[in-house]
């Protein structure tokens, strides 16, 4: 095997020592797409499963496992097109999760999976909004969703919906708003128009318990206290 091949994507997965991946074919002739599994340094593959979707998403390392989205579109998109996530135990190729969890007519484009502890979070656009579904990793049960506004300058910055505790805290345009993990239920909104340009840079890594810390459009550090929803730090970098 060579690893000078084209894939479509391929992802390392360093605690194994396993390259994954994936190709897929058209889809329009119902071609499907093949997902691997290779020793780094000997390139001796380990498994190979063909799948028969469209087209597969944002696969995502886990550890000793991987998630992904594979997507099923109607012929010239009319029809229904479908949405499922997979979970993938890397050593074996076997499905620890498989759940369809979203159907529909428009067009559908996954930008994200977070695992946050007991749920995977979905972030994704379809044709009017932003959508974010929230799965429950071990029942496979879809707990709740999310219609918000799509913001495109958002999506061309590194920003990401964070986690603390039992909040998901998603940064839109003007404000960052909280929601309860297993319910969906918003629990607190704080506008920073009056604090900060906006949000440049934000991920997992800035979240401490009881704060998160980003970079704000202007190049300032903030860290901002999401109990009292105050910034207690800001300086600029530059």
């Amino acid at each position: 095997y060579s690893f000078q091949k084209e894939h479509d994507f391929a992802i390392q997965l360093q605690d194994k020592k396993m390259l994954i991946t994936g190709d897929c074919g058209d889809w329009k002739d119902g071609d499907g797409c093949t997902i691997s599994a290779f020793r780094k340094h000997t390139g001796i593959e380990l498994w190979k499963t063909d799948y028969i979707f469209s087209e597969s998403k944002i696969i995502t390392p886990e550890g000793s496992s991987f998630s992904f989205i594979g997507m099923t579109y109607a012929p010239d998109f009319e029809g229904e097109n479908e949405a499922v996530l997979y979970s993938v135990d890397a050593l074996t190729g076997g499905h620890k999760l498989k759940v369809d969890f979203w159907a529909g007519e428009g067009k559908y484009r996954p930008n994200k999976i977070y695992h946050f502890g007991t749920h995977y979070i979905i972030d994704a656009d379809a044709v009017d909004y932003r959508h974010i579904t929230a799965i429950n990793a071990e029942s496979g049960l879809v707990r709740w969703e999310l219609e918000l506004d799509k913001d495109p300058f958002l999506r061309a910055r590194a920003v990401d919906i964070v986690w603390s505790d039992s909040l998901v805290i998603i940064p839109l345009e003007e404000e960052l708003r909280a929601y309860d993990l297993y319910s969906g239920t918003m629990r607190w909104s704080y506008d920073f128009t009056d604090d900060i340009d906006g949000i440049g840079y934000l991920n997992q890594d800035g979240v401490e318990s009881g704060s998160i810390s980003f970079l704000s459009d202007d190049n300032e550090f903030i860290d901002l206290n999401i109990i009292s929803r105050r910034i207690s730090f800001q300086e600029n970098i530059n």
